[in-house]
């Protein structure tokens, strides 16, 4: 997951759209918060759960970057703007063995009566459902699965560009341009 309050790649989406971000996305490059995605862009996407969230991002840098080598901070090249060297990116996985704490199947059911409680709580006016963590995701992948995936025309233009420019063909009849600009499969 991203450690900022949203992933940067949403922010490119909003900017090829033409789009405004909502304020506490992301800051200028001159330290100021914007709602202009191409300024957000210029500048740096905020962290997740403000000084908390800064505390628990160095932290994944410190695993995943100084520990293991790899670029952290600003050595992690731009995975956007930057197609001459590797991006440099650390990882670092954890194996926990639940048995040696308690039986697999009581943990899954304790992990079972905790989603279940968390989606039970009172909700806010205006909120039908209270998700888990990756569930919005999760069932967005199944959804664009069954429907395709709806991109702004921006990208699919540039897509056909980089077919063409390879020698492959963006099939007509998997492309339809709707209403409001954006292409369908």
């Amino acid at each position: 997951m991203a450690t900022s309050v949203v992933a940067r790649g949403k922010i490119i989406v909003e900017a090829q759209k033409g789009n405004s971000i909502p304020i506490g996305w992301a800051i200028d490059k001159n330290g100021n918060p914007t709602t202009d995605a191409e300024a957000a862009l210029d500048g740096s996407v905020l962290p997740l759960g403000g000084p908390k969230g800064y505390g628990i991002s160095m932290f994944i840098d410190i695993l995943a970057g100084v520990l293991t080598g790899a670029g952290f901070g600003k050595y992690v090249n731009n995975m956007y703007n930057n197609w001459e060297e590797p991006q440099n990116v650390g990882h670092i996985f954890l194996a926990i063995d639940i048995n040696r704490f308690m039986p697999i199947e009581f943990f899954k059911a304790r992990m079972d009566q905790y989603i279940t409680e968390i989606k039970e709580e009172p909700k806010a006016p205006g909120v039908d459902e209270i998700y888990i963590p990756g569930e919005i995701e999760t069932r967005r992948s199944e959804e664009r699965k069954e429907k395709g995936i709806d991109l702004p025309l921006k990208v699919a233009q540039e897509l056909d560009e980089i077919g063409k420019r390879y020698g492959v063909s963006l099939s007509e009849a998997a492309l339809d341009i709707n209403s409001i600009g954006e292409v369908q499969k």
